[in-house]
């Protein structure tokens, strides 16, 4: 009983964490949808105001009806260039759709100091996905502050070399985050997955 309590303690712990995890744009409005003329770069830059885990990157996706083909996305620290983390965005309807936007799980989410950072996603030639440029007006969650659009040519991920492109807001990637403090996801599911083995260990004993 003790290890069932346990590992339902520890799922009902990892769907609330899950569900707290929080978008970095929240919301726009305005502007149009765009596809790319050659192989480019699109994303945006901003400024983390107090330390974030990442747990999920994703892309707009305008009909929310699934990516047309798959997108690379990664963050990158401004400051050295550094990827910190990227993932690859599958075609079709997988992952989470929330809102716009469509996101993947990172395998191990990364923590973000306050600081400065870069979030760019491939675009290749004609596809048929989209990114929405020259929006209006835009939110963003208290904890990220948005600088200003990032644009690049090239078919793979890498630090955009422009910066304050499409004006006065640019948005094709987003992210999932959830502030630091709270438990991770991985320490959830070793909660569970103990509770579990407990549970049939209990049950192996009492047959």
């Amino acid at each position: 009983m003790n290890a069932l309590k346990l590992t339902l303690g520890a799922l009902s712990l990892c769907a609330a964490t899950c569900a707290s995890a929080a978008p970095a744009l929240v919301s726009m409005s305005g502007g149009a949808n765009a596809t790319s003329g050659s192989d480019q770069l699109y994303g945006w830059r901003f400024t983390v105001n107090s330390a974030i885990t990442v747990t999920s990157l994703g892309a707009y996706d305008d009909d929310r009806d699934g990516m047309a083909i798959r997108h690379d996305i990664g963050i990158y620290r401004y400051s050295d260039q550094a990827l910190l983390a990227s993932l690859t965005l599958g075609a079709g309807t997988g992952g989470v759709l929330d809102g716009d936007f469509r996101y993947e799980a990172l395998l191990s989410s990364v923590g973000l100091a306050a600081g400065d950072y870069v979030i760019v996603m491939t675009m290749p030639q004609g596809n048929a996905d989209r990114q929405r440029i020259m929006v209006d007006s835009f939110s963003t969650a208290p904890e990220i502050t948005w600088t200003d659009g990032a644009f690049d040519g090239g078919s793979s991920l890498a630090f955009p070399s422009t910066f304050g492109a499409f004006t006065p807001g640019m948005f094709g990637p987003n992210f999932l985050f959830e502030k630091d403090g709270k438990v991770p996801l991985p320490a959830t599911l070793s909660l569970a997955l103990l509770g579990l083995g407990l549970l049939a260990r209990t049950r192996r004993q009492a047959a």
